[in-house]
Parts: structure tokens; sequence; C-alpha cells
């Protein structure tokens, strides 16, 4: 999937709540797994980013503006908030995890 640099390092941010959750074993290990996945990504990024933090403020913002909508491709595991069973979880880490989560089908039940 293709993800802007904003969107992954959000996502990473997310994923390392979410690990600190009791979570059934199966989605522990998805969450693992798009962490590892994400791991080299969120390097090179950093590692994009450490000249830009040393460049002037107005120079800084406008770069790493231009480095935060570059887009990459991550391959991560997709997980359904059903396989988080009872936990509580804030909407700002849902925000941040939407990029894996798939989306629910709802029923109609009047």
């Amino acid at each position: 999937m293709k993800l802007t640099v904003l969107q992954i390092l959000e996502l990473e941010t997310g994923l390392f709540e979410l690990s600190e959750k009791e979570l059934p074993i199966a989605t522990s290990l998805k969450i693992n797994q798009a962490i590892t996945n994400l791991g080299a990504v969120t390097h090179s990024i950093r590692e994009t980013a450490k000249p830009i933090l040393e460049l002037e403020q107005n120079q800084q913002n406008e770069k790493l503006k231009e480095l935060y909508q570059e887009e990459m491709g991550v391959d991560l595991p997709q997980v359904s908030t059903t396989d988080f069973g009872e936990i509580t979880i804030r909407a700002r880490t849902l925000h941040q995890l939407s990029p894996i989560l798939k989306e629910e089908e709802t029923s109609d039940e009047n």
C-alpha cells in the first residue's frame, strides 16, 4: 500500500501504543509484523530528515513539509477493530491506525 511519510510516522506511533495492550495472539502477531515492516521504512525516513533538521527554520519547514507529503510503498497486514477484543483504544490511536484498519461490514438492523 502507498502511504505518505506523515501517515507512516503516525501509524508507527499508533502501532507502538497498541503493542502495549493485551491483545489476542493472532492480532499481536499482525501488529508485530506491521511494526517490523515499518522499521526499515521509518529508519530511512529519519535518516533523510537528519540533514533537513540542520537547516535554518524557513528551509527546514519547507523541506519537512515536502518530505511528509512523499509517498512510499509499504507491505502491511490489515486488522479489524473486532480483532482487538475488549480493549479500549483512544480515538486518536484509531485515527493513526486507519491505514491498516479493514472496513467493517455493517448490518442493517432496524
